[in-house]
């Protein structure tokens, strides 16, 4: 169902669409807390050690990059930090945040932005995402921002994959550069994630065209 909000009432919490994480590798989650670039590095794939990784390719597109999460039960922030601990991703020293840490100036300094958010409800942003969203809807211009989403939803709602559709456009809009295609992932989401982990890594290094390759995009029913 959609959660419902009351004529001048404060917002209503429901069930949001990050489907609740189930035991795994990654641990309890704790949302708000920002994984280092060194802890990622250390931390590897199910907590242990990452694997000697491979100095920047020399048509590599940055020198660092951040991933941002919006995520209400979880299972955003557990991708985040499995995104972080790739050790294709290593020399580019990624930097996970919420979505709401991230600052102006990091929209602007170059460095590529990875979006992996689910919505609340029927297609609101989560929580932590509600000011990354107003920041973007009050910035004139993004011309120097390259991004990438990766979004989670579920698609009983009629908005699925709201959030992510919504900032996708207002990137778009801004001026922003998409390096890979919009993800609209449902319960699903860890098959079009093993998918989407190695383009990643591949739109860094400077293979432009596996990005615009690469179409994951599940239709909500009666869409």
């Amino acid at each position: 169902y959609a959660p419902t909000r009351a004529l001048g009432s404060t917002r209503t919490r429901a069930p949001p669409c990050d489907v609740p994480l189930t035991r795994g590798t990654h641990g309890p989650a704790t949302p708000g807390t920002p994984l280092r670039p060194a802890q990622a590095a250390l931390q590897g794939h199910g907590g242990y050690p990452a694997r000697l990784t491979q100095p920047r390719h020399m048509n590599a597109i940055a020198h660092r990059v951040v991933i941002g999460y919006g995520s209400e039960s979880g299972n955003a922030r557990a991708l985040a930090q499995q995104l972080a601990a790739d050790p294709a991703l290593q020399p580019f020293s990624p930097q996970v945040l919420t979505l709401n840490e991230i600052s102006p100036g990091m929209l602007q300094d170059g460095n590529p932005l990875f979006i992996i958010s689910s919505q609340f409800g029927d297609g609101e942003p989560p929580s932590n995402a509600e000011a990354f969203l107003a920041l973007i809807q009050k910035t004139d211009s993004l011309a120097g921002l390259r991004y990438a989403i990766f979004g989670l939803g579920d698609t009983a709602y009629p908005h699925f994959c709201g959030f992510t559709r919504q900032l996708d456009e207002l990137l778009q809009a801004r001026g922003a550069t998409a390096l890979i295609n919009r993800v609209d992932a449902d319960s699903n989401f860890q098959q079009f994630f093993a998918q989407w982990m190695p383009v990643v890594s591949k739109v860094l290094n400077g293979d432009a065209e596996a990005g615009k390759a690469l179409h994951l995009q599940v239709r909500a029913y009666g869409a």
